[in-house]
């Protein structure tokens, strides 16, 4: 059951879909040593002014999160991401379950990736595009290949599993 409004426009009825796009958004997480958290007056910011789109526009019917989620793709980073996410699903009025997550490229621990993940990199770049998704499909349906290319995903996989939206093997089989 969806929240979809009905709008009648140049005589046709169309659909009118509500979605809270945000992107870019790089949360990092402060050691313990850290006395200043001025992220934490950022994201405050921002959950007034998706208040605001609320009071506006009504509820929404899904969050999309693309991109850059975290700074670094660290474990404590997606922490404050969800913390925040689960904030912004209560003020739109949206379940979890209608949240989607993409990855960005700031969403790799660079930590995890080793010669083996570097030189399957340089392989995708030098093959002919027409065969760019056939090539990475192979890969990530080998059990190497799939540790090699998800493992710097991890904790974005950890992260995007409560949104079903986590990158793995199964999902492409």
């Amino acid at each position: 059951n969806t929240s979809v409004a009905a709008v009648v426009e140049d005589g046709f009825q169309r659909s009118r879909l509500r979605l809270l796009h945000l992107s870019d958004i790089h949360f990092t997480a402060l050691d313990e040593h850290a006395n200043i958290d001025l992220e934490r007056a950022v994201r405050a910011r921002m959950l007034d002014d998706i208040r605001v789109l609320r009071n506006t526009l009504g509820p929404m019917d899904a969050v999309l999160v693309v991109g850059d989620i975290a700074a670094r793709g660290k474990d404590e980073e997606y922490q404050v991401a969800a913390t925040f996410l689960d904030e912004v699903c209560n003020i739109v009025g949206v379940s979890p379950t209608r949240v989607a997550c993409v990855p960005g490229n700031h969403d790799i621990d660079r930590t995890a990736q080793g010669p083996l993940h570097a030189a399957v990199r340089h392989q995708l770049r030098v093959i002919d595009p027409v065969d760019i998704s056939d090539t990475l499909k192979a890969i990530v349906l080998d059990d190497l290949g799939s540790d090699v290319l998800l493992r710097p995903l991890a904790s974005y996989n950890t992260f995007a599993l409560r949104y079903g939206c986590d990158i793995s093997k199964e999902r492409i089989l």
